[in-house]
């Protein structure tokens, strides 16, 4: 219908507010997807690899690819990954080759001030500083690191088994223990969380409360050397010789589909 001259005249004060003050759209939610380990470490001693099921390095590009198509099937949630099988994004390059020195020197000093305990080379740690740096400085909403869980020897006496969602309680915002959850609750609708007790969460006066969660201060999700600006969450999808239904593993790329799917629905409810 129309407007009549005096109903267009009492709505001038409305229509100028509304041109100084241009209607702002929802943010699309931007995350960084960071598969564990790289092609440069996959001949280092200690690389997680088992015969008939492969090394974490490359199934964990595997399950971050399924993950980002996920996000991107199923939501208008916008998903980069910071590595394929070959190297890390130009951008990540970019960032880290001119600061590399710099972020070896910050590693050095930070070990010598508190001595963790950690297998990366200085260089690994380098890098993973690098790629945190970057990813505060570049927009995302948030930052989900993907692993697979290992026992070295592959002992059958360990019957360590189950996934496992880790956020830090240090430099890192409160918001990642809300992403954590939701993403645990959703693994937990089609896995078996882990039974490793490192890997739980324990009640201040009671017993162990929630198995398959727990705090960390690795790089990626906060810790002393450099704080996280944005929610981020490390996963184990598992271990790397854990036998799912029909003696898959996680090399079968139905598991890695169902691994993607629930940490999805979990992002996706977080950001809902």
């Amino acid at each position: 219908m129309d407007l009549t001259r005096r109903e267009f005249i009492a709505d001038l004060p409305l229509l100028a507010y509304l041109l100084g003050h241009p209607l702002e759209l929802a943010k699309t939610p931007r995350i960084l997807i960071n598969p564990g380990h790289n092609k440069r470490t996959a001949n280092a001693p200690g690389e997680r690899y088992i015969s008939g099921v492969g090394s974490e390095h490359e199934l964990n590009t595997r399950i971050s690819e399924k993950l980002a198509n996920e996000l991107a099937s199923r939501s208008g949630i916008e998903a980069v990954l910071s590595r394929d099988d070959a190297e890390y994004t130009k951008e990540i390059r970019d960032f880290y080759s001119p600061n590399r020195m710099q972020l070896e020197r910050e590693v050095r000093n930070y070990r010598r001030a508190h001595k963790p305990t950690t297998n990366l080379t200085v260089e690994d740690a380098a890098l993973q500083l690098g790629i945190l740096k970057w990813a505060n400085m570049s927009g995302f909403d948030a930052v989900v690191n993907i692993h697979i869980n290992f026992y070295g020897d592959e002992d059958p006496k360990r019957k360590s088994s189950g996934f496992a969602v880790f956020f830090s309680d240090i430099n890192s915002p409160k918001s990642s223990m809300d992403l954590a959850l939701r993403i645990y609750n959703s693994l937990k609708e089609r896995f078996i969380p882990s039974n490793n007790e490192s890997e739980s969460m324990r009640g201040s006066t009671s017993p162990i409360t929630l198995r398959g969660i727990a705090t960390n201060r690795l790089i990626m999700t906060g810790s002393e050397l450099h704080p996280v600006q944005v929610p981020s969450v490390m996963i184990e999808c598992g271990y790397l010789g854990q036998k799912y239904a029909d003696g898959k593993t996680i090399a079968d790329s139905q598991v890695q589909r169902a691994y993607a799917q629930q940490i999805s629905k979990g992002i996706i409810r977080y950001f809902g």
